[in-house]
């Protein structure tokens, strides 16, 4: 009989201190998620850009949960310099049609840089997609 006391009393205390879970006032997590996809119409993998011509960035993210921002980036490969950055803020939908232009200036040596474009959707999570590309001077 003592034990069951006990192990009663125990119980007791461990809901008082955990408390019940439905008496808090935290906001739930997100739904798990299904990452979007990025695919590209241009640039192709690989294609030369000498300087002065336009870098060509298009195609369509989607993500089923809502996107939010889009972001373009051009970077060095090596040394991660950042040529070109462009932040799209969507107002609404799971899909978007993308094509944003850079006109490549400032490159003195044949340089392989990397394409990326970052999505965020509603709940804040992140996917992005390279393209490897090569900048000519």
């Amino acid at each position: 009989m003592k034990q069951i006391v006990t192990t009663l009393l125990c119980s007791l205390f461990i809901v008082v201190i955990n408390g019940c879970g439905k008496d808090n006032d935290e906001t739930p997590p997100p739904p798990a998620d299904t990452p979007g996809t990025i695919t590209y119409t241009a640039p192709s993998a690989g294609f030369t850009f000498a300087n002065g011509t336009n870098l060509r960035v298009s195609g369509t993210a989607a993500d089923n949960d809502g996107l939010r921002a889009l972001k373009i980036e051009v970077k060095n490969a090596t040394t991660g310099t950042t040529y070109f950055q462009q932040e799209l803020t969507i107002a609404a939908g799971v899909t978007y049609n993308f094509d944003q232009s850079w006109t490549v200036t400032g490159i003195t040596a044949n340089t392989n840089a990397i394409v990326k474009v970052t999505i965020t959707d509603a709940y804040s999570y992140k996917i992005s997609k390279d393209v490897a590309v090569v900048l000519q001077n």
